[in-house]
């Protein structure tokens, strides 16, 4: 059964004999149509279950009550790696039951308006009736672990984190390493797998000599400190949707220059929300680059050069880049203060950028 206090905590209303409750999850009054929980036969349930003509009452009453109180009714949020954004408007609209019948039903009260749907990956690839609003889960978290941005001494011209095999991800190590930009690298490399196929080297390297657990991969090591620049393997490379995760997070809480194997347009995205990139001290053309395997050349190229600069020349670089590096700090900082119910932030794009 359902501990009481956690109803009324989160507020039990009754309609004929269904009873069901919810929360509103941010200080803005939104409402999440997924937080509903309905007492069915004793059991729960979530509001998507109900059968058509439950359903119907369900979120009929909540409009009714709720209308003139709520900003949005969010109708469902991508938390996770943004796979909602990379289909279709289908895949998108039977991704949970019953969700085109709640589309229908505000949209036959003339409320469209007020119904949306939000997830990570930042520009979907198909345009829904519904509004979409982008978020971000990894922006500005764990902010208590910012570092101090002053100048640095390095050991290395670039951090190399990989941990999950992905194929792009492989093939970018496999470069470093038969390059030999790896002896100007501190790098992990399949920190937490099996030594098997699919990966080409038949190693395991960890920075902190043991296998990676969750809260190693939100928080940055010590070992940004003394690197000059990170090589970023996103969650994304051929999607053609924008994910920023936890690794770009990392970056601008260690106060890190970054190179992006990512989807094309992650930089300029970054821009849009108010970042600063590089663009002075290398070729960042690659960003713009939407063939997969051009895109992999000039990024390879970009890591070239730069494993040709001397310590010396990348310590006075990084001084350079202290302002560029303190304003990034300082938009995560802000983000941190704006986190819906400890969950996530919404983003808002600059319209003048792109």
């Amino acid at each position: 059964m359902v501990d009481e206090y956690k109803i009324e905590e989160r507020g039990l209303e009754i309609i004929d004999d269904i009873k069901f409750y919810h929360n509103l999850i941010d200080k803005n009054n939104d409402f999440y149509f997924p937080s509903v929980v309905v007492l069915y036969n004793g059991n729960k349930t979530s509001i998507f279950r109900l059968n058509e003509d439950e359903f119907k009452k369900v979120v009929k009453f909540i409009i009714k009550k709720y209308e003139n109180s709520i900003r949005y009714f969010i109708s469902v949020i991508d938390y996770g790696e943004a796979f909602l954004s990379t289909g279709d408007e289908n895949s998108f609209k039977n991704s949970h039951p019953n969700l085109r019948l709640l589309i229908d039903i505000f949209s036959n009260k003339n409320l469209l308006n007020r119904l949306v749907w939000r997830g990570q990956g930042l520009n979907p690839k198909f345009i829904s009736e519904i509004e979409f609003q982008p978020i971000t889960k990894y922006l500005g978290m764990n902010i208590e672990h910012c570092f101090d941005i002053s100048q640095r001494k390095f050991t290395h011209n670039f951090l190399s984190l990989y941990r999950a095999y992905k194929e792009y991800r492989e093939e970018f190590h496999c470069f470093i390493e038969q390059s030999g930009v790896i002896e100007k690298t501190l790098y992990s490399y399949n920190s937490e797998f099996n030594t098997t196929s699919p990966w080409t080297y038949d190693y395991k390297v960890s920075l902190e000599s043991k296998s990676v657990d969750v809260k190693m991969l939100l928080k940055p090591g010590e070992y940004f400190k003394n690197t000059f620049c990170s090589i970023v393997y996103e969650a994304f490379w051929d999607e053609g949707v924008i994910f920023l995760t936890e690794k770009i997070n990392k970056c601008f809480l260690s106060g890190h220059p970054f190179i992006i194997l990512s989807s094309p347009k992650y930089l300029s995205f970054l821009k849009k929300i108010g970042f600063k990139t590089f663009d002075r001290w290398w070729d960042e053309s690659y960003d713009n680059i939407e063939d997969n395997r051009e895109r992999m050349v000039r990024i390879k190229q970009v890591v070239l050069d730069i494993s040709k600069w001397s310590l010396e020349k990348c310590e006075r670089v990084y001084g350079e880049m202290i302002p560029i590096i303190k304003h990034n700090q300082s938009i995560v900082k802000d983000m941190s203060k704006n986190r819906l119910n400890d969950t996530y932030n919404l983003i808002e794009y600059k319209s003048s950028i792109i």
